[in-house]
């Protein structure tokens, strides 16, 4: 019995490891980090689709959401649908997206731009535009607790991931924009 429980405890112990030492490198006061998935986007043939109507709405309610949390970075992967949700926001706060490109699996990116968010940004308010399959990642390579997965039909999860110097992070899961499926 204690063989069989002994590689689990040992993966819980390195991932549980992993994230804080990760935040523990970055000290410089309390980093917020927002974590959304783009907005609804149009279903189609196209590779890099934009945003739908209703997805250009939601972009805009990120605005409502941010505006008073103080946020001086924004980044978002080089799609449309993602930097077209940031877009509002940016152009709002009259901050520059930084474009972080895709590369590796969603666990490597996922990581990669966690790790450059808290390099570049410890003590700020951060917003991230992601994807249906990097969003938890991103939350869990942050040190926050995310849900498992996320559907394509879900749009409208706002993860908020506080890294407070001494490292104990806490995450808030809340909603923005209309209600979305999922």
């Amino acid at each position: 019995m204690i063989k069989r429980l002994a590689a689990p405890v040992v993966l819980l112990l390195a991932c549980l490891l992993t994230a804080p030492d990760l935040v523990a490198q970055y000290s410089g006061g309390t980093t917020t980090v927002m974590v959304v998935r783009h907005a609804e986007k149009v279903v189609s043939d196209d590779s890099d689709p934009p945003l739908t109507e209703l997805g250009q709405e939601r972009a805009r309610a990120l605005i409502e959401v941010a505006r008073e949390a103080g946020v001086t970075a924004i980044y978002s992967t080089p799609y449309k649908r993602t930097q077209n949700t940031a877009a509002p926001l940016a152009e709002a706060l009259d901050i520059a997206i930084t474009t972080f490109p895709v590369e590796g699996s969603a666990e490597q990116h996922s990581t990669a731009l966690a790790q450059d968010a808290l390099e570049h940004h410890a003590g700020e308010s951060v917003l991230i535009v992601g994807h249906s399959n990097t969003v938890p990642a991103i939350v869990r390579a942050l040190g926050g607790s995310a849900m498992e997965s996320m559907t394509e039909s879900e749009y409208d999860h706002l993860l908020i991931v506080i890294i407070p110097e001494d490292g104990r992070v806490r995450t808030i899961h809340a909603r923005y924009g209309p209600p979305s499926g999922g």
